[in-house]
């Protein structure tokens, strides 16, 4: 099975309609760890739909999220949304400076190991985890 056909029958399995525009959005987004805004999404997608509306990018990531596809968090001052492909619970660092945004490596099963002892222990329902680290990335320190 190559990359298109993997990516539909998975947008199939969550109960998606395949489109050519959702096609494009998950292409770019599948394997991504850039954290894109829907801004990113929307530019890379109008490369291969020139006619594409920031709409449709936004109506299609508000879809793949209800899916678990996709995992949409705030982050910066300005509160601009990112979205991050993969969805099983993670940490992500911020810097405050230029607003890159990487995954904190080594630390998910914490998490998840949290996450379990609240829904065991607690009673709670974890929805999902969203913890944002605020840093000065290493370029930004030495800039």
């Amino acid at each position: 099975m190559n990359g298109a056909e993997h990516i539909e029958s998975m947008l199939r399995r969550r109960g998606l309609r395949v489109t050519p525009q959702r096609l494009a959005i998950m292409q770019f987004l599948h394997g991504n760890t850039d954290h894109p805004t829907a801004d990113d999404i929307y530019q890379a997608a109008k490369q291969k739909h020139p006619s594409i509306s920031l709409n449709t990018v936004y109506k299609t990531l508000e879809a793949f999220e209800e899916a678990d596809l996709v995992w949409r968090f705030a982050v910066g001052q300005k509160q601009k949304f990112h979205y991050d492909p993969n969805t099983t619970p993670h940490p992500h660092v911020t810097c405050i400076r230029c607003g890159n945004v990487d995954d904190v490596t080594g630390k998910a099963g914490d998490l998840k190991d949290a996450a379990r002892s609240l829904a065991k222990d607690d009673g709670y329902e974890v929805l999902r985890v969203e913890v944002n680290i605020i840093a000065l990335c290493p370029d930004c320190r030495s800039g």
